[in-house]
């Protein structure tokens, strides 16, 4: 392989992490909504007066005297409804990926019980594309996997740090496999 060769290789790889660390930040954001809406009821104890309802001077300005004040997580989302709403957060889910695909193992033509054991999520196409990929158990994500692909390229795999991969096995398990 020549030196030309390797340093295309090379960028041809720091492009692919780069490209999976701007992906992954952006289902970073989607499932961390959807675990903040699953989890926030809208309200939040006051951090100002520590949910005494009021501050040593009179009546706590932040929460006017309840104790709690509205939830702002997500305020500087491009859908903050999402961070309060579990079911717009799924909705932001599905309609970020652009498809889903799964197959099965090989199996004995005709055989009903075959399972599907693999799942694709198509994230973006053209050049550059990505997608998740990883293994089922009975229609369920057991592991998620980012490869990438550029023009002329085939899939790769990006190695991804095990918090990515967490996210990435959370967005999977939020999509439907079953027949």
């Amino acid at each position: 392989m020549s030196t030309k060769t390797k340093a295309r290789e090379k960028t041809f790889e720091q492009q692919a992490k780069e490209y999976a660390n701007c992906a992954i930040g952006n289902i970073r954001e989607i499932i961390e909504a959807l675990e903040h809406a699953e989890e926030c009821e809208g309200e939040i104890e006051c951090d100002a007066c520590e949910g005494r309802g009021t501050i040593d001077t009179g009546e706590c300005v932040p929460c006017n005297g309840t104790g709690v004040v509205k939830c702002q997580d997500g305020k500087d989302s491009d859908d903050p409804e999402a961070w309060h709403d579990a079911e717009r957060a799924q909705e932001r889910i599905q309609e970020h990926a652009l498809s889903i695909e799964v197959r099965s193992d090989w199996h004995t033509p005709g055989d009903k019980d075959a399972e599907d054991s693999e799942y694709c999520i198509l994230i973006t196409t053209g050049g550059p594309a990505a997608r998740i990929v990883g293994s089922l158990d009975r229609g369920q994500p057991t592991d998620a996997r980012f490869e990438y692909q550029d023009w002329f390229r085939p899939w790769t795999e990006v190695q991804t740090d095990s918090a990515d991969d967490a996210v990435m096995l959370r967005y999977a398990q939020a999509f439907y496999f079953g027949a």
